[in-house]
């Protein structure tokens, strides 16, 4: 599966909100690299979804009629311009990410579990991430910790909990009826669980790891703190980006460290297919599916469009950068220039197309979470783990050209409104969060579990990485282009993760690819958006 980093919605993190969008073209979405559970259609008996679409506050100035003239979207005010710089061997390292010294990983803990008394049962809900070892690891450690201090403990995986039934349903119902669990941790949608009115705040315990661990990385922060409150507390980072296959790119001497833009990587990816070795150089897919949905909407806003504006009342999809952008990829997909490069099937990949391809060992360049290459330090009989390069982003060649780095972002910790025992969720959470436990962590499962906060950088297990995986990602953590979705407004937006649930950019590509003018597809993806917005209020 691809990555995309920090996003309220990110694929790499959190369930998507198909049962909150109901009727609007809303389909479940394979977690392929989290295990989750795909998310039904039906929405919640007891969301608070507008069930009138309600008018926009503001009237979007690019309302479609497929004869109005595109517009320019507003430049965004985070996101800058830039081009990597940064060697795939040896990563520049701001002086921001490495400061570890002036904080106190050993501090006293706030909350001694040795104190807390349990009400009744502690229950914790783990989700499976893509690593079973990595699951193991955790559950056991929960396990002997409760043990530790006697506390009385159910200790569910998420399936286990749900019984199969949508996870934001099971979550909100259980916790409305006074059933829910003390807490769990996971790859979530914060914002989902947040407006199902699910979460407590969690300030004093994020307080507490930043006096510790320094600040979290940026892609925490809006994605887990709403209206002032932090609703989550980081865990870790999962790596993810731009992978390839070095050797691959070293037989026919090219130079990595100078590709920096798309245009670049797609000119090396053609010279290094080989369809009689069963090699093709570009491993992404525009199929409808969560894959297919980073990599329509990542060039999208590399090419510098955005949903919306401050106001978060907007729309911004057909405009003049918007069509750039889908003429790229029409091109890419389309051109017969580019076929040589692309693998049988690409286009009808689901969410473990490029997963499975890169096992497999014929593909060369792909996006996805840290994953791909976790598992193949465990499990590579051909030795594609030791092939396995992290890539820093390319930048677009079109439009603003911009390079857009995720900032990281990956397991949170919550605890439930209602909780009966929050004192030991935030007990656990600190002892899962020690110095010595994080360390052990990011050892256990190399390339793929970093530090969420500026501390642990400068650990050996991080600085021993693979193939420099760990320090590599760090440029992406600390980029200061971190971007998400629902930019430049001021918090995450109900009616923007309704979009990525409807599947509008792949949607929009499947209308090009089967011969709708892209301005027409444009414009057809602009009327669904507003429409969205306007099912949620503009909330």
């Amino acid at each position: 599966m691809s990555y995309q980093g920090s996003n309220p919605i990110s694929r790499r993190q959190m369930l998507r909100l198909g049962a909150l969008v109901g009727g609007i073209a809303a389909i479940p979405l394979l977690q392929a690299c989290s295990s989750q559970s795909a998310t039904p259609t039906a929405a919640p008996t007891t969301a608070p979804v507008p069930t009138k679409a309600a008018a926009p506050t503001a009237v979007p100035t690019t309302a479609a009629a497929p004869t109005v003239a595109p517009t320019t979207a507003p430049a965004p005010t985070t996101a800058a311009a830039a081009t990597p710089t940064t060697s795939a061997a040896t990563p520049a390292v701001s002086a921001a990410s490495t400061a570890t010294t002036s904080y106190n990983p050993n501090a006293p803990v706030m909350y001694d579990p040795s104190k807390v008394k349990i009400n009744g049962t502690f229950t914790v809900v783990q989700q499976k991430d893509w690593n079973p070892i990595h699951n193991d690891y955790l559950n056991k450690y929960v396990t002997d910790w409760a043990k530790k201090y006697n506390f009385p403990l159910n200790l569910y995986y998420e399936a286990g909990f749900t019984g199969g039934t949508n996870f934001n349903q099971k979550m909100q119902a259980a916790v409305t009826s006074g059933t829910g669990p003390d807490m769990l941790w996971g790859a979530y949608d914060t914002f989902t669980l947040w407006y199902l009115k699910t979460l407590q705040p969690v300030d004093d315990v994020v307080q507490t790891m930043i006096e510790k661990f320094g600040p979290p990385t940026p892609g925490f922060v809006p994605a887990n703190k709403i209206d002032g409150k932090w609703y989550a507390v980081p865990y870790f980072n999962r790596t993810g980006g731009n992978w390839m296959r070095k050797s691959w790119f070293d037989e026919k001497k090219i130079d990595t460290t100078t590709l920096k833009d798309f245009d670049q990587w797609k000119e090396a990816a053609l010279e290094v297919s080989d369809a009689s070795k069963r090699r093709w150089g570009w491993g992404e897919t525009v199929n409808r599916s969560g894959d297919g949905e980073t990599d329509v909407s990542w060039p999208w806003f590399e090419t510098g469009n955005r949903l919306t504006d401050e106001t978060g009342t907007k729309v911004f999809f057909n405009t003049d950068l918007s069509i750039q952008a889908f003429n790229w990829l029409k091109d890419l997909y389309t051109n017969p220039k580019w076929k040589p490069m692309l693998p049988p099937g690409v286009l009808a990949w689901d969410d473990m197309g490029n997963n499975n391809a890169w096992a497999a060992g014929t593909i060369g360049f792909t996006n996805n979470a840290g994953t791909i290459f976790a598992f193949e330090q465990k499990d590579s009989p051909n030795n594609i783990g030791k092939d396995t390069y992290l890539v820093p982003q390319p930048a677009m060649p079109i439009g603003e050209k911009q390079t857009l780095v995720g900032a990281g972002g990956g397991a949170t910790f919550y605890i439930l409104q209602g909780a009966k025992n929050p004192d030991a969720a935030k007990a656990l959470i600190e002892s899962m969060l020690t110095a010595d436990e994080q360390t052990k962590l990011f050892g256990y499962t190399p390339g793929y579990v970093t530090p969420a906060y500026t501390w642990g950088w400068d650990t050996d297990p991080v600085k021993n990485c693979v193939n420099n995986v760990d320090l590599i990602f760090k440029q992406n953590a600390f980029n200061p282009n971190a971007f998400a979705w629902y930019q430049p407004a001021p918090n995450p937006l109900l009616w923007v993760n309704g979009v990525s649930s409807a599947v509008v950019f792949t949607d929009t590509m499947a209308a090009i690819l089967k011969g709708t003018s892209v301005k027409d597809a444009v414009n057809e993806g602009q009327q669904k958006i507003e429409a969205i917005g306007k099912k949620f209020n503009w909330k």
